[in-house]
């Protein structure tokens, strides 16, 4: 709720839910307002999957759907996806789905890091994902496009990625010249790194994330006189964007960047 900046009475009421003790960790939530996902694109990943008339898995069976079978303006509510098949409303568990992500095919010049959201479409099976997300980035400036999801070696349940994991999910992409960098406190990041921060170490008016300060994964681009500049994945709609090119002071970044756990050295993943 904090995360979304929405109430956990909004959220009950959203998705239905009379007792607040029946959510579960890992289960897909409608988020109130503008972070609904409706209209999307999404796929069966199964044969036979049984079209519902409700939401409930003893619910009569309009149609067996066939794998690969897509809809269109789709919508989620609570852990079944709404469609319209054969000129009726009918539900699909979200387990027998994926979402389907455009690709987008882009142009884009040599080296050029696009950035991306660790809230995006692509990224939506992990919550603690932006480690995979700044993999995806990287390996897109190489030409390699991955959805985040697609990744082997994601999150723990615990929310931890190591920087071995993102060498390995580079390996996976035949990307295999990344290596883990331990960092002194005398020495600059290497441009275009992955680095490990604790997110606490930033102002709270400069992140979206306002209740997050654990530890995050974020491109290091380049520095300015008085700024640092990095992709944060940490960002979403309206204020997407933002991630991309944020500039977070140097004092802010002196804070953040800081090494993991009792070692003397900070961490980066670096693609040479």
């Amino acid at each position: 709720a904090k995360r979304f900046d929405t109430t956990v009475e909004a959220l009950l009421d959203a998705n239905d839910i009379q007792n607040p003790d029946l959510i579960y960790i890992g289960q897909a939530l409608i988020i109130p307002g503008e972070y609904q996902p409706l209209d999307m694109t999404i796929r069966i990943i199964e044969h036979g999957v049984r079209l519902r008339s409700a939401p409930d898995f003893g619910s009569n069976v309009i149609v067996l759907l066939g794998k690969d079978t897509e809809f269109g303006n789709a919508s989620l509510s609570g852990d079944w996806w709404q469609v319209q098949c054969q000129g009726t409303s009918g539900y699909i568990h979200m387990s027998m789905v994926e979402m389907v992500v455009p690709n987008p095919d882009p142009v884009v010049p040599p080296n050029v890091i696009v950035y991306r959201s660790q809230w995006d479409v692509d990224a939506s099976n992990r919550v603690n994902d932006c480690g995979q997300t700044c993999v995806a980035m990287l390996a897109g400036s190489r030409g390699v496009y991955v959805k985040i999801n697609d990744l082997p070696y994601q999150s723990t349940t615990t929310g931890i990625s190591s920087a071995d994991d993102l060498v390995r999910n580079f390996n996976h992409l035949g990307l295999t010249t990344a290596r883990v960098v331990n960092l002194p406190l005398s020495s600059r990041s290497p441009r275009n790194s992955i680095c490990l921060i604790w997110y606490g170490g930033l102002e709270r008016n400069s992140v979206q994330d306002k209740g997050f300060t654990d530890w995050h994964w974020v491109i290091f681009l380049r520095t300015t006189r008085n700024r640092v500049v990095v992709h944060d994945p940490d960002f979403w709609r309206p204020r997407r964007d933002e991630g991309a090119e944020k500039q977070y002071s140097k004092a802010e970044w002196n804070a953040a960047f800081i090494p993991y756990g009792s070692g003397s050295t900070r961490t980066c993943v670096e693609l040479v």
